[in-house]
């Protein structure tokens, strides 16, 4: 009768534990088919439409730097005809154009193509980032999914970067990375992706005074919470004494 009751247990754990493979397997599946559909839906996209004059700019910029060898002097006195954004982009278009050169940037789809795939990249990172935080702070799967598909199927998203081809996507996950980082107490790497942020659009600049006061309230928090734990240990210490 023991070996019969104690087969049992084990076969009904052996049960629950396939249920709940077969769970995570489940939630795996429906998390990876959410990020491959927004990634489907951007690269059917990417070719159809862009904005030509920020594409010749960007195709102008990257010639620059890869033929002409003006890594640290693209720049042009009239911003207004050539490129004005700080360095990162620049450099991103130079990689493509590196990889695919191409002297017809006006009706090259391929090149259209290459050019917003990092921008492409950075959408879906950083719905995966949405997703990791919401996840780390509510532990609701449910929760995180909804809140990184409202990013990944925003109309207004997809058609920033996979039809008009505007960058805001890269300095966007700069940014949450740089959030992110910080939440987990990785005070030197937050520091680098905020700066990488404002190095690829400098509006996320006025997000320094939120990222300060987080990281303050942090640095008090954790101040005060050290400062119990002496106090209590120099109590002890002099109960102990005594």
């Amino acid at each position: 009768m023991i070996g019969q009751s104690t087969s049992e247990a084990l076969s009904h754990k052996g049960e629950a534990w396939q249920t709940w493979l077969r769970i995570r397997t489940l939630i795996g599946t429906r998390i990876s088919l959410l990020f491959l559909t927004a990634l489907l839906i951007r690269l059917i996209l990417a070719p159809l439409g862009a904005k030509g004059w920020d594409i010749y700019i960007w195709w102008e910029t990257a010639v620059k730097i890869v033929d002409q060898h003006r890594i640290f002097n693209f720049y042009e006195r009239n911003p207004a005809m050539h490129y004005a954004l700080p360095s990162v982009w620049a450099f991103i278009t130079a990689i493509v154009y590196r990889i695919y050169p191409t002297s017809h940037w006006e009706d090259d789809l391929l090149f259209r193509f290459l050019i917003k795939f990092p921008i492409i990249l950075a959408d879906i990172a950083v719905g995966l980032l949405i997703y990791r935080y919401v996840f780390t702070l509510t532990d609701d799967r449910r929760k995180s999914e909804l809140a990184s598909a409202l990013w990944l199927f925003h109309p207004l998203v997809i058609f920033a970067s996979s039809l008009w081809g505007i960058q805001d996507s890269i300095p966007v996950l700069f940014l949450l990375s740089s959030v992110y980082m910080l939440f987990k107490d990785h005070s030197v790497k937050g520091g680098l992706m905020y700066g990488l942020s404002i190095m690829t659009k400098p509006y996320t600049v006025f997000s320094f005074p939120l990222l300060l006061g987080g990281l303050l309230r942090r640095s008090w928090k954790k101040s005060m919470l050290l400062e119990a734990v002496i106090q209590r240990q120099n109590l002890g210490f002099g109960i102990f004494s005594e």
